[in-house]
C-alpha cells in the first residue's frame, strides 16, 4: 500500500496531534533522534502545514546533521533543514 494509506491509518489509530508530538518530544529528549523524526513523520504526512510539528522537525534534523559525518546524508539532512525553514519563514515563524 501506498505510504500516505498506511501513514493516514496509523493517525486515524492514534488520532491526536498532542500525542504524537509529545512522544516524539520524549523520544528525542532521551536520545533517540531518528526514532523521534520517524515517529513526527506520521503527523508531517497527514499535516506538513502543522507549526509545532515543523518546528520540532527542525530540531530533530539539526541534531542528526551535527551529529552525521557522511556528507551524503548530511546533505540529505540540509536539504529537509532548509525546507522546514522556507516553511516557517514564509508563515512568520522564523527569522
Amino acid at each position: 500500500r501506498p505510504d500516505s494509506e498506511v501513514n493516514t491509518e496509523i493517525f486515524n489509530l492514534i488520532g491526536d496531534t498532542g500525542v504524537i508530538l509529545s512522544r516524539s518530544t520524549e523520544l528525542f529528549k532521551k536520545g533517540q533522534a531518528q526514532l523521534a523524526l520517524q515517529v513526527l513523520d506520521i503527523l508531517l504526512k497527514r499535516d506538513p502545514d502543522d507549526i509545532k510539528a515543523r518546528k520540532l522537525h527542525l530540531q530533530i534534523l539539526e541534531e542528526l546533521c551535527e551529529e552525521d559525518y557522511c556528507l551524503m546524508s548530511r546533505n540529505t539532512w540540509v536539504y529537509f533543514m532548509d525546507k522546514d525553514r522556507e516553511f516557517l519563514r514564509s508563515k512568520g515563524e522564523l527569522e
